[in-house]
């Protein structure tokens, strides 16, 4: 699955000439609507208790935290791509995480529609391009029996049901069910170097740090 972080919305934020500004402290949060997906995976594991959960990720040095916050949720591992300082371009994620993802081979990933800061929708169908892989979006109903049936809120009201076989991408939206409260305790680790560094796309220039929770 894929986690992401989002700006928790207590903070002040405010514009000076174009450019944004954050008032004091303040703290980056799972993006709410992977908190939905990581619900869903957690249901799938009740299903099927020998389904390990692990999570991709990309970002600057601070998603740790909020890594680890989706770790008391109950993920099992986790592993993200720091990006450096002025490399955060959606792109360069994608690309990412979706190398990542061909390291670990997983049979599905599920993630939110959203991300709540860009108001962007385009992650899940973008890595599911990348991974050649078919991919459901704005899904408001999973069913996770052997043959995994999926309901998609589509225009209008409508409702679309889709029956999947892996591996696939699906992304999920607000109301399919209600995110538990991370425990803190369940993971207090100390983040982990991976033991390799990887250059990803055709610009070698473009160096990526890998890293394991």
């Amino acid at each position: 699955m894929v986690v992401r972080e989002a700006l928790d919305t207590d903070s002040n934020i405010n514009t000076v000439d174009g450019n944004i500004q954050i008032d004091g402290l303040f703290r980056m949060i799972i993006n709410p609507f992977d908190e939905y997906a990581i619900e869903e995976a957690l249901k799938y594991k009740d299903i099927n208790p020998l389904t390990e959960i692990v999570s991709f990720s990309a970002g600057l040095k601070r998603i740790e935290e909020v890594i680890r916050n989706a770790m008391g949720m109950g993920l099992d591992r986790s592993f993200y791509v720091q990006m450096e300082n002025g490399l955060l371009q959606n792109e360069l994620c994608i690309k990412g995480i979706s190398y990542l993802i061909k390291k670990e081979q997983p049979d599905l990933i599920i993630l939110g529609s959203i991300d709540i800061d860009r108001n962007d929708w385009s992650l899940g169908p973008m890595i599911a391009e990348q991974l050649n892989w078919p991919c459901v979006t704005n899904i408001i109903g999973i069913e996770w029996e052997q043959a995994v049936r999926v309901t998609k809120l589509a225009d209008g009201g409508l409702r679309e049901v889709y029956e999947l076989g892996k591996p696939y991408v699906i992304c999920v939206t607000k109301g399919i069910n209600q995110p538990r409260v991370p425990n803190l305790e369940r993971n207090n680790g100390r983040p982990k170097k991976g033991d390799y560094n990887n250059s990803l796309g055709s610009n070698s220039e473009r160096r990526y740090k890998n890293r394991k929770i």
